[in-house]
């Protein structure tokens, strides 16, 4: 399965650290490889990928046309409502 990023998704993840992006990279290459295992559906055809390292990484990501779309990134756990709008907002301007 391909999986695409949107802009707002590129602008964050170069925002992290360079062992921060590579622990994602791993978790971002299962869904590629359709494990979704650590996610769970949040609204609308938007599911979180959740990441146990720190404060709790999300990663929000929908599917369209059998491609994975990653939106948005939630961050962490304490910004996670937050986050999953801005996801709603995204997808519906995809």
């Amino acid at each position: 399965m391909q999986v695409k990023e949107t802009s707002i998704f590129k602008k964050w993840f170069k925002k992290l650290d360079g062992h921060i992006q590579v622990l994602l990279l791993r978790h971002i290459n299962k869904l590629a490889s359709e494990n979704f295992s650590n996610c769970k559906p949040v609204s609308n055809g938007i599911h979180e990928l959740k990441i146990d390292f720190q404060k709790g990484y999300r990663i929000y990501f929908t599917n369209i046309n059998g491609e994975i779309v990653l939106l948005l990134s939630g961050g962490h756990k304490n910004s996670q409502m937050k986050d999953i709008q801005k996801a709603k907002e995204i997808k519906n301007n995809l």
